[in-house]
């Protein structure tokens, strides 16, 4: 796989270069995979502004409250803390059913408080046979965005 080095507003990273990248007012960057044998992948950024009252602890539990919500059959696969140099954040990964595709999805979302921004990574992928190479991606961009 070949990489890229991509500039955000804030961060960087290390992204493959066939992966098509898009932005818009509610998503700093996208980058989406191309559709290896009917599975498609993407990891998206968004910041926010930050209400100086807000905890990472009560941003995840309303993030959760409403992702069991609104996603068909929700589950949990694991969570915990993601360390990012000085900062402390969230992840958890789950799946859910989008009814809409008839696909089972698998998600990865990190989240940070940086300085009065709200980050959020998440990581999209179809739950299939040839997950594991998508995995292997995702968590090395993941694991290559740093903040600046």
């Amino acid at each position: 796989m070949t990489e890229m080095y991509f500039k955000g507003p804030g961060f960087h990273m290390k992204v493959p270069s066939d992966w098509f990248i898009t932005s818009n007012p509610q998503v700093q960057a996208m980058f989406v995979a191309p559709t290896q044998n009917g599975a498609r992948a993407n990891l998206m950024i968004t910041l926010r502004p930050l209400d100086p009252s807000a905890t990472l602890e009560s941003i995840v539990a309303t993030t959760l409250e409403t992702q069991k919500k609104e996603y068909p059959e929700f589950v949990i696969l694991e969570q915990g803390e993601y360390p990012k140099g000085d900062l402390i954040g969230h992840q958890h990964l789950y799946s859910w059913y989008n009814q809409q595709h008839s696909a089972h999805i698998v998600q990865r979302q990190v989240i940070f408080i940086a300085g009065q921004m709200l980050v959020s990574i998440t990581t999209t992928r179809t739950r299939t046979g040839d997950a594991d190479d998508f995995d292997i991606i995702l968590t090395a961009m993941l694991q290559s965005f740093e903040f600046d």
